[in-house]
């Protein structure tokens, strides 16, 4: 096997995540580059799997209370319905392959992340750090091995010798971005937002390349929310500066990056990609829809079955999360991931309330995912989602424990009113 900087980089987020469990979090989300660029498919898997083992590790050699969030349960009972489903689907090959797919991604993400302990989010900046010095490195490795040989890696990055989408290559870019610019609109040294800026800008063109839209509605959508979650945290000041500093960081690529195939990137971006490439993934995207919508229609209750899809269409999902769930679980799953995402939601008010910039972080997370995920990848790939969802149980829990220790016993309560024992003794005694 030929030696390649993507294990070096593996080795060393695994190393680093021994002491700082930020790093393994924010590794997570390049698993699928890596593998690419290397021509190793089970990079990824193999990174969960090791990752899991360090945060398992970890909490065996300090252990801390957990509780069993709502949440918790939520996401176990998605993984059971998509494998219960294979008996009912109408393509269960593909349902196995789905739900196989479904239940590493929860049991991983959960795995590196659930066991996390309280420590007044200083893991998540760590991982926000991470995905922000890791994103540049990715998209130079990518750039660097750029294929060209096709009218599509003219239009869109793909990598020399590998199956890996220009879709699936997009899919961290859209976080990485927001960890980017919630980086500059922090509380840090300014040599450190010059190195910010930089950073930014060579995601940006990268972000460019791939030719994917729903990086950027994503991102706007996650930068949106973060904006206003941290308009009482963080001073008007600092927020103009973040903001000038996002709008330079995305300009440079105008002036300085090789122009070079970025044009018809971004043209396809615009709209603006012709007789072939007039839209054709928006238009492949809508027939999706409409086959995934007609057999919700004709199974109503329980669906085809998780990638029954592929039965009726080129692909075992419709890229759009809800019309996934409709056509595959049917009423019956609508109502199972519906109260999952109204607990993920309390779970993030929850958190939101106890620490302001933590909620404001995950929550922008959450929002980034959710808006890609309607329009994009299958509800298996939605790794960053877990992820999320698995830091809101993490941290919710922490702090209803930290409220519980601080909380007086009933039995406790009345103790400061009694009097102390030797009047009482004196009010016993005969004739007192």
């Amino acid at each position: 096997m030929e030696f390649h900087p993507s294990l070096v980089i593996i080795a060393a987020l695994l190393a680093l995540g021994i002491r700082m469990p930020g790093v393994l979090l924010g590794g997570t989300l390049f698993t699928y580059q890596l593998g690419a660029v290397a021509h190793l498919p089970w990079l990824g898997t193999a990174y969960i799997v090791a990752a899991t083992m360090i945060s398992v590790g970890r909490f065996a050699y300090a252990p801390h209370k957990l509780q069993v969030q709502t949440t918790d349960i939520g996401a176990l009972a998605i993984v059971l319905l998509s494998t219960v489903s294979i008996f009912w689907s109408v393509a269960p090959d593909s349902s196995v392959e789905e739900a196989l797919a479904l239940f590493l991604s929860v049991a991983g993400m959960y795995g590196v992340a659930r066991l996390l302990p309280l420590d007044q989010g200083k893991s998540l900046r760590i991982m926000v750090w991470t995905i922000a010095v890791m994103a540049p490195v990715v998209s130079l490795i990518l750039l660097n091995q750029r294929a060209n040989s096709s009218w599509t890696a003219q239009h869109r990055l793909l990598v020399e010798g590998s199956s890996a989408t220009a879709v699936g290559l997009s899919q961290p870019f859209a976080s990485c971005l927001l960890a980017c610019s919630m980086l500059l609109l922090m509380r840090v040294p300014s040599w450190q937002k010059g190195l910010i800026v930089g950073a930014l800008a060579i995601v940006t063109y990268t972000a460019i390349a791939t030719g994917t839209r729903s990086v950027f509605l994503a991102y706007g959508v996650g930068l949106l929310v973060f904006f206003v979650l941290s308009l009482k945290s963080i001073k008007p000041s600092r927020i103009l500066q973040g903001t000038l500093a996002i709008v330079v960081a995305s300009s440079i690529i105008l002036f300085f990056a090789p122009v070079e195939g970025l044009s018809e990137s971004a043209g396809r971006l615009l709209g603006a990609g012709g007789a072939v490439g007039e839209d054709a993934s928006s238009l492949e995207r809508i027939g999706f829809y409409n086959v995934a919508w007609s057999q919700f229609e004709k199974h109503p209750l329980e669906g085809i079955g998780d990638g029954g899809l592929i039965r009726f269409a080129s692909i075992s999902y419709p890229h759009n999360l809800v019309l996934e769930v409709l056509s595959e679980f049917g009423i019956v799953g609508l109502i199972v991931f519906g109260v999952w995402f109204v607990n993920v939601f309390r779970e993030a008010a929850y958190v939101g309330l106890r620490d302001p910039q933590t909620g404001a972080i995950l929550i922008a997370f959450l929002a980034t995912v959710l808006v890609q995920h309607q329009v994009s990848f299958s509800f298996a790939m939605a790794r960053t989602l877990f992820l999320v969802t698995a830091l809101l149980a993490a941290y919710g829990s922490g702090y209803r424990l930290a409220a519980k220790k601080r909380r007086p016993r009933p039995a406790d309560a009345h103790l400061g009113t009694r009097r102390p024992l030797d009047q009482r003794r004196r009010a016993l005694r005969p004739g007192a």
